[in-house]
């Protein structure tokens, strides 16, 4: 048995996308990187495994109250924490 269809038409797209030259997608990738490597040398405010706000401890150290992480011990063992 064979069933005729009868060929769909295709909508046009909403928006037409934007093009982007190699160069702005260069450039995109390098503020990317910039921008990565900036958020490394800063602390965080939240914890990674459950985010909830880091507490102040004795000499400056950053901590989960909940399930003990501390910033910079832990932030060592973990890459891309932030």
């Amino acid at each position: 048995m064979r069933f005729e269809t009868t060929p769909r038409r295709r909508r046009p797209p909403k928006e037409e996308a934007e093009e982007v030259s190699w160069e702005q997608l260069s450039t995109i990738t390098a503020d990317q990187r910039t921008e990565a490597e900036a958020d490394k040398t800063v602390a965080p405010s939240a914890c990674p495994n459950d985010g909830t706000p880091l507490v102040a401890g004795e000499g400056g150290i950053l901590h989960c109250p909940y399930d003990g992480w501390q910033y910079p011990r832990d932030a060592r063992s973990r890459e891309g924490y932030v």
